[in-house]
Parts: structure tokens; C-alpha cells; sequence
């Protein structure tokens, strides 16, 4: 179908739930005369004026149902598209988002730790929470070479304990 044309009118009808999302109904009138109903994400992904691809056009029980994208000028040059494409990202860009993972893990548990052996709270210092989430997080990366190097470390015991 795949056919450009812009958005004149646009009417909220409000939400619902699908499939554990909210999703977000409109009214919609196309200046190419389609009229119907489309769903979205987002409250603002639509708005008058905006130029639309109609990828499917139904007609139900309920009324006509459309859906909609943006025409593929819209989505730039091929390296622009890549934010697009959820299902692919970039080599740098997935291990950025591991390790932010792996920094937020390794916080919480810094935290708990804390909160589950601290005697007094008030003396927990958030560069004592730092740097305990940063041997966490060494610790996680490599399990092995942190286990070796930790041996030529003296073992702490009760009485280096800050509680």
C-alpha cells in the first residue's frame, strides 16, 4: 500500500493496555481522504502537519483501522538509521550498554551490602558504596584473575571493618 501523504486532523481517544503496554489510540484524518484509527507508543509520536506512509489500512467491526510510519526520507542516511534498528546495535554501542549494566549491578549491591552489615548507616560514605561497586564490578569482569590477586592481598578481618 505504501502510500505518502500528511496528517490533517488528529483527535485523542485516549489508552489501553495490550500486552502489558499502553498503548495510545487517535482519530486520524489523512489529506489523501483516508479516515480511521491508529494506535501509537507514545502520546506525541503523531502530530498534524506530520508527512505519513500508510503501511495498512483495515476495516473492522470497530471502524477503519490504519497503520502508520514515517516515509524513509525521514529516517536519514544509512548510518543515521541504525537508532532505528533496535535489533541490531552496534558492536561499541552493546558493550556501552553491558557495561552500564554491569556499573548499576554492581552499585545496588554495594548498597545492600552495606545496608545488610553496617552497624551504623550514618558512617557509610558514598565513596565507601563507590569502591566497593568498583571491586564488585572488577570482580565480575573476571572472576579468576580477581580470586589470584586477592591472594596476595592480606585478609581483612573483623577489626579493619569501618562498623
Amino acid at each position: 500500500m505504501s502510500e505518502e501523504t500528511k496528517i490533517q486532523n488528529l483527535t485523542p481517544q485516549g489508552s489501553f493496555e495490550f500486552k502489558g503496554k499502553t498503548m495510545f489510540k487517535f482519530d486520524v484524518i489523512l489529506e489523501n481522504g483516508m479516515v480511521g484509527e491508529v494506535n501509537a507508543m507514545s502520546q506525541n509520536k503523531w502530530t498534524e502537519g506530520d508527512s505519513v506512509v500508510v503501511i495498512d489500512q483495515k476495516a473492522t467491526k470497530w471502524g477503519n483501522r490504519l497503520k502508520l510510519d514515517r516515509p524513509s526520507s525521514q529516517y536519514g542516511t544509512d548510518s543515521d538509521r541504525q537508532k532505528w534498528d533496535a535489533n541490531k546495535p552496534s558492536a561499541p554501542q552493546s558493550d556501552n550498554i553491558q557495561d552500564a549494566i554491569i556499573t548499576q549491578w554492581a552499585i545496588r549491591e554495594a548498597q545492600t551490602f552495606f545496608v545488610n552489615t553496617s552497624s551504623d548507616p550514618s558512617k557509610v560514605s558514598l565513596r565507601m558504596i563507590a569502591g566497593t561497586a568498583l571491586q564488585f564490578k572488577q570482580m565480575a569482569k573476571d572472576l579468576d584473575k580477581y580470586y589470584e590477586d586477592s591472594k596476595q592481598q592480606p585478609e581483612a578481618t573483623s577489626d579493619d571493618l569501618p562498623f
